[in-house]
């Protein structure tokens, strides 16, 4: 497990939305100089992305210590981080299980 790459699930290419926040996140992140994995839950995960994000996905996905993940709490369970991060789409008054 690689102690400095950060791993990002989430949606993109979609153009706005959930989506648009997770690509805006990501780029701001690499930005500050953090090496940022990403897996997609995207339908779509090549729609509408710019040449920078498309590169940042274009690496290849190597599990990290940390995962953020972006998405509905069902989702939440399916990452293998060490620590993981999680921002839902909707409120809610108790974590998702696992």
């Amino acid at each position: 497990m690689n102690t400095k790459v950060i791993n990002w699930y989430g949606s993109f290419g979609e153009g706005q939305g959930y989506s648009g926040m997770s690509e805006n996140i990501v780029r701001v992140l690499v930005r500050k100089g953090l090496d940022i994995r990403t897996i997609t839950y995207s339908k779509t995960p090549n729609r509408n992305l710019s040449k920078e994000f498309q590169e940042i996905k274009a690496k290849t996905f190597e599990l990290g210590k940390v995962g953020i993940f972006l998405g509905f709490p069902n989702g939440f369970s399916s990452i293998q981080n060490e620590y993981k991060i999680g921002y839902t789409m909707f409120e809610t008054d108790k974590l998702p299980n696992g």
